[in-house]
């Protein structure tokens, strides 16, 4: 029925005479096992003679058009557009009102696991993935050093929260929807723009003038790649920073970079004045990192998960006019931690990303579990 749909001949027959279904079928299989120019081999079959030039140029044409189209198809800008044109035209409503028509009849409702088997299901999982010896989690660090280039990076990352996200789950009110974070945290499929691409591959170039600005303080010292390191008392917790910092005298630091401002003309300080969302601010004179921002929680993060005492954070403009860098040193604090980030992160994994880890309900009717209120509010 598709080919004789698609392919039925064009008007070169007179579809109501008797017998033009089977003409148009027999005219489909002729298209789809001769191509285009069906037409022009078929006459020389049944006629013994060469078809004529108008007729044998009007199919040259059309293959040749074809062709092309096959060509213009198969280019990935042109997939990527075709297919969110596609899928914008499926989209599923998910308000109240636009599954109000159909009723709760339309809907197919997959059941969930019972409670008790939610519970023994996340013991299982727990016991599996976060019940591991230092041994192997110095393992995972030595085996995740490339970051992003390494599957076991992005493998243990998937199933732990990491310190680039705990801003985002420290300052969610718990008393809003669990599911748009989750299914961030665990389905993204953001593999960045033109911008953060950019800002990963200067890292090394920043890491080489971050060197060079310590020197010019006679401070030498060295940088080492780091994997992921997980938390050695709460394993579903990861870090990964942008590398440990060694000075002349043994002591140990962790860096964090951002390279900002991409095709954008401005210093760091104009930045703090004309980007509401700028992550430094004007104090004493100084450029210092907000303390509500969520790369301070990332930092806080990495310096308590990895043990080390101090972090430098490094910004730099990724233009060259005007350039600018600034560095600044940002202590571990640990009652900070202990008393306010370590408790609603854990509650946050515990009882909205587990029991999805464990039994998923991503792309299932009613969706994502929602857990309330998922931590305690004082």
């Amino acid at each position: 029925m598709h080919l004789r749909s698609k392919f039925d001949g064009g008007k070169m027959f007179n579809h109501c005479n008797r017998g033009s279904w089977h003409t148009r079928c027999y005219g489909a299989a002729l298209r789809f096992n001769r191509g285009p120019k069906w037409s022009t081999s078929t006459w020389q079959d049944i006629t013994n003679t060469i078809p004529g030039y108008h007729f044998d140029k009007l199919f040259t044409e059309r293959q040749l058009a074809l062709e092309n189209n096959n060509i213009i198809k198969s280019k990935p800008e042109i997939k990527s557009s075709r297919w969110k044109r596609k899928m914008a035209s499926v989209k599923e409503g998910n308000t109240k009102k636009a599954r109000m028509h159909y009723g709760n009849q339309s809907i197919q409702v997959e059941e969930d696991i019972t409670k008790s088997e939610l519970e023994e299901k996340k013991t299982i999982f727990m016991n599996q993935n976060y019940n591991l010896e230092l041994s192997h989690i110095k393992e995972i660090e030595k085996h995740t050093k490339l970051q992003l280039t390494s599957a076991s990076w992005m493998d243990e990352r998937k199933k732990r929260l990491t310190a680039s996200n705990f801003g985002l789950v420290y300052k969610r009110n718990p008393k809003i929807p669990v599911t748009p974070l989750v299914n961030s945290l665990l389905y993204s499929t953001f593999k960045g723009n033109k911008a953060t691409r950019f800002g990963l591959r200067e890292e090394r170039v920043t890491i080489q003038e971050y060197v060079q600005q310590k020197a010019k303080q006679k401070v030498k010292l060295k940088v080492e790649n780091m994997g992921l390191v997980v938390d050695e008392e709460v394993q579903f917790l990861g870090a990964s920073s942008d590398g440990k910092v060694i000075d002349q005298h043994n002591n140990e630091g962790l860096i964090e970079i951002k390279n900002v401002l991409h095709n954008k003309e401005m210093t760091l300080l104009q930045a703090t004045s004309s980007i509401k969302t700028f992550c430094l601010e004007k104090n004493n004179n100084e450029l210092t990192l907000k303390k509500n921002h969520n790369y301070f929680y990332q930092c806080q993060g990495l310096m308590n998960i990895c043990k080390l005492p101090w972090i430098d954070f490094i910004v730099r403009t990724t233009n060259p006019n005007p350039y600018d860098i600034n560095i600044e040193r940002i202590y571990r604090d640990s009652v900070m931690w202990e008393q306010n980030l370590l408790p609603k992160l854990k509650a946050f994994f515990l009882n909205a990303m587990l029991p999805e880890l464990t039994h998923p309900r991503h792309k299932k009717y009613p969706g994502i579990r929602e857990p309330g209120i998922w931590v305690c509010i004082l």
